[in-house]
């Protein structure tokens, strides 16, 4: 994963039942923070409410847009402006 991130190469890291259906700037902040949780010192990771503040701008960045989610027999859709729709397949 830090390869990737390293080499620019963030869409490498996406989960790829999402087709490439995922904003861009969001998914960079998002692995970018997944790499701070895991640092090898604790004294590097970010706080919890810190984590929440910066998952918040992830969702933000999507701009509220319907993400589609195909799964098995039906579809389903998501809207990202709120809270609680940071929805991981």
């Amino acid at each position: 994963v830090r390869q990737s991130v390293l080499e620019g190469k963030h869409a490498n890291i996406a989960d790829p039942t999402l087709c490439g259906r995922y904003e861009v700037d969001s998914l960079r902040r998002v692995v970018d923070l997944a790499l701070h949780c895991t640092s090898d010192k604790g004294i590097n990771r970010p706080k919890m409410c810190d984590v929440v503040t910066e998952l918040k701008e992830a969702i933000r960045l999507c701009g509220g847009k319907q993400i589609q989610q195909e799964s098995g027999k039906g579809s389903s859709s998501h809207n990202t402006d709120s809270d609680s729709a940071f929805i991981v397949p």
